[in-house]
């Protein structure tokens, strides 16, 4: 119990193995001669503290126990054969056995002490080698684990300074070094490393939360701080991006609501329209602009729907489309169509796309080409079609 106490604490041990051998010894040799000397079935004794001593101090430590136990013993031997040394549950020396007869004794036992010590040392050196090596490859593993974690991890003592971190740590601290203050590398999470109190940070325009748990052994070792940051950037994005949805499903609803109510009038002119055209006679249904008037309502009334249903995904209706018709037809009904040149569209020139969406671009582009001319004398708008590897270019 003694021993154990001091061990506990102690971190030069080998000193303390020695004494406890040495301690062993005198108590095999004292209970030898009270249980009958070199009669004493407890001769074992020797081989167990050989075999312990093999196993705390490898081969050093068992041929010092060997040595030790080979003097105990012939002690003991030869002590009884002369008289100077008698059990006292041996009524008398033995005198049947000749000094050389003992002589042979005392080598084979020595023999089979020195002899034990080696196989038990160098077993249990082998032992040690292989268990260094696993314990290597252990440490290396945990270590390339830690290296390659998603997350910084920093150790810090209790005085708070760094001991050890990962490849993180060091590219989300550029100043971090073993040795060295946490302190010195980033004061502001300083106070929740000793609380132990989860921290959300922002660094570098990321964002980043961070646990610190103190690992205490209640003095058998010392007791250090972990430090665990990970960027969760991602995570607030994401949360970002459900809080806007959920507020477009609520858009999308308001605006499905508002769609009808707008669609019917549009449905009311449209009806309007084809009536007048049908009362119409038959060489005035010809007139071109009937046709645009059908057709803008019908694409007024997609892009109501495209405006007010932006939350939802529209299917493209995609098929392939004569650029100069379409661009003809864009045009009829724009008043300052006089100043775009339609020339250098080369003849049979197609694209393959939604007509009513790229009716809305084409619109669009040349409205803005007109706002941009306006105020310039002779203005000219030209409208150039390009057909590349991959794709068709209209420029404008």
């Amino acid at each position: 119990m003694i021993f154990y106490i001091i061990l506990r604490r102690e971190t030069n041990k080998l000193f303390y193995y020695y004494i406890q051998m040495i301690f062993d010894n005198l108590l095999i040799f004292a209970i030898l001669y009270f249980t009958g000397g070199t009669n004493s079935i407890f001769e074992i004794l020797y081989f167990v503290n050989i075999v312990t001593g093999s196993f705390f101090l490898f081969a050093k430590g068992g041929f010092t126990i060997a040595v030790m136990s080979t003097l105990g013993y012939s002690l003991i031997l030869f002590g009884e054969y002369f008289g100077f040394i008698v059990s006292p549950y041996k009524l008398e020396p033995f005198r049947d056995t000749t000094l050389e007869n003992l002589i042979i004794k005392a080598f084979i036992y020595i023999l089979s002490y020195f002899l034990l010590a080696a196989i038990s040392g160098y077993l249990s050196e082998r032992l040690q080698v292989r268990s260094t090596e696993e314990i290597a490859k252990i440490r290396l593993r945990i270590k390339d684990i830690i290296e390659h974690i998603p997350m910084s991890i920093i150790i810090l003592n209790e005085s708070l300074i760094i001991t050890d971190f990962n490849k993180r740590s060091k590219e989300l601290f550029k100043k971090i070094e073993t040795n060295k203050s946490f302190k010195d590398v980033d004061n502001e999470v300083l106070p929740y490393i000793t609380s132990q109190k989860r921290h959300q940070f922002l660094k570098n325009n990321e964002y980043y939360t961070m646990t610190s748990e103190k690992i205490t052994y209640k003095g058998k070792y010392d007791d250090f701080y972990i430090i665990v940051i990970s960027n969760i950037t991602d995570i607030i994005e994401y949360e970002n991006k459900l809080i806007t949805k959920e507020k477009m499903e609520v858009i999308g609803e308001l605006s499905a609501s508002i769609a009808h109510e707008i669609r019917n009038p549009m449905s009311n002119i449209k009806g309007a329209a084809k009536i007048l055209l049908e009362e119409e006679p038959d060489e005035m249904k010809q007139h071109p602009m009937f046709k645009i008037v059908l057709e803008e309502i019908e694409r007024l009334n997609e892009l109501v729907i495209d405006f007010l249903e932006f939350s939802r995904t529209r299917q493209i209706v995609a098929e392939q489309l004569a650029l100069r018709d379409l661009l003809k037809e864009t045009l009829a009904v724009e008043t300052k169509s006089n100043i775009i040149d339609l020339s250098k569209l080369p003849e049979g020139s197609t694209i393959v796309g939604d007509k009513n969406k790229i009716i809305q671009v084409l619109v669009n582009l040349i409205s803005n080409s007109i706002d941009a001319v306006e105020g310039i004398e002779n203005p000219l708008i030209e409208i150039i079609y390009a057909r590349e590897e991959h794709y068709d270019s209209v420029s404008i």
